[in-house]
């Protein structure tokens, strides 16, 4: 035996030689043992039962085709299952296949599921009308009316939408830079974007984030304002009790509110300028000079300028005095006030939550919320004692122990609303 040197024993095992010769396949041997085949179809047990074919390997005499044979009446009951089956010898042409008869009925006397032809989608039964599933009495019953329009003895503000706006104009006023990162987290869906700038610069923003910048904020908030979805104003309580007993570490709930938001001033100013608005008809009305020196005698002396309910009810003397008097008229008084008032900037603030806010009430649809607007964003509102508008704030519970509304609205992006043909 010779010996093999190292480098061919890793080499592997040369492989045996492909046989020249070829395998012949003998067709007319093949197509013989076809034609011995026979199909035997057993009878059906049942009347309604199909006859099920079967193919046998052993020869038997032939017989026409299903197609060609009439009709056979289904079998009695009285028919065993040992009985004789029947053969039926295959078509003349054994490669090619046998014409399948059309079935119209699934399941009738003398068709084959497996012979048939293929159940179309309109071959299927039709289903049960709607008159076959409930009484025409109960089908004809309109459905009751849904929706807030449909419920009695309640106003619906139709010029104030609160979807995404398409019929107004939104007038930005002004946000609370601090929050707006909150909004940007609460409306993450609406504020997606992506964001711009280099590597260096996401991932900055990403390890070390800080507050955003005032245009930033102000983009945010004013996306938000524009295109987000309002809550129903007589749903905040609920919100609030469902906030209260969920887990979010201590931050109030963050809602957009949409409503007309109405200014209140303050009382004290309210009467001085009251005074000062009926002062040129003093000479010609006694009883309304008579009205007046109360409420001089307090805006003079000071120690008297401290209760609201005390000039808020000079006020109401002075206007019912303005009512019955015959030299001047009562909504002039009112409009000659308003217009001071809101000149003056004379909100009725509240010290709230460690700030000063000014007291304003949203109102929509018949209910009304207070509604406290940061100071830095009271000297910036235009002349108006009020306005629809739009409102992102913190929801919190009842803050002043005077106030109607159980929960209050503390502002941190206001806007107002203005229809596209006012000029």
């Amino acid at each position: 035996m010779a010996k093999r040197s190292p480098d061919e024993r890793l080499l592997p095992p040369p492989p045996p030689r492909a046989r020249g010769a070829m395998v012949t396949i003998d067709l007319d041997s093949h197509a013989a043992a076809l034609d011995s085949e026979t199909i035997a179809v057993h009878p059906a047990r049942q009347a309604n039962e199909p006859p099920l074919p079967f193919r046998s390997a052993s020869g038997r005499p032939s017989e026409p085709p299903p197609s060609a044979v009439a009709p056979q009446p289904a079998p009695s009951a009285e028919v065993t299952p040992a009985a004789t089956p029947r053969s039926v010898a295959p078509p003349a042409n054994a490669l090619a296949p046998a014409p399948m008869p059309a079935r119209t009925i699934l399941g009738g006397p003398g068709a084959s599921p497996w012979l048939g032809a293929r159940l179309r989608p309109s071959d299927a039964p039709l289903p049960p009308t709607s008159t076959e599933v409930a009484p025409p009495a109960l089908l004809s019953v309109e459905a009751p009316a849904t929706g807030r329009a449909a419920q009695p003895g309640r106003r619906v503000d139709s010029t104030i939408a609160s979807g995404p706006l398409q019929g107004q104009i939104l007038d930005w006023i002004g946000c609370r830079n601090e929050r707006a990162s909150r909004v940007r987290e609460v409306w993450a869906e609406l504020l997606a974007e992506p964001e711009a700038g280099s590597m260096a610069d996401q991932l900055r923003a990403a390890f070390e984030p800080g507050p955003p910048s005032p245009s930033q904020a102000r983009k945010w908030c004013h996306r938000v304002l524009a295109a987000g979805s309002c809550d129903d104003l007589a749903g905040l309580k609920r919100q609030l009790r469902s906030a209260a007993t969920a887990a979010v570490e201590g931050e109030p709930p963050l809602r957009l509110v949409t409503g007309e938001l109405r200014f209140t001033f303050d009382e004290l100013e309210t009467l001085r300028a009251t005074v000062a608005a009926v002062a040129p008809h003093l000479e010609d009305d006694e009883a309304l000079a008579k009205a007046v020196v109360p409420a001089k005698r307090m805006l003079e002396d000071r120690s008297l300028q401290g209760s609201r309910d005390a000039a808020s009810d000079l006020v109401s003397r002075l206007r019912l005095a303005c009512q019955e008097s015959a030299v001047v008229e009562d909504p002039v008084v009112l409009r000659r006030v308003e217009r001071t008032l809101v000149e003056a900037r004379a909100f009725s603030y509240r010290n709230l939550l460690g700030a000063k806010w000014a007291r304003a009430l949203l109102v929509r649809e018949g209910v009304s919320v207070t509604c406290y607007v940061p100071e830095a964003i009271a000297a910036i509102l235009p002349l108006y004692a009020s306005f629809p508008a739009r409102v992102i704030g913190e929801i919190f519970p009842r803050q002043d122990h005077d106030e109607e509304s159980a929960v209050a609205i503390v502002v941190v992006a206001l806007g107002r609303l203005i229809e596209k043909g006012d000029d």
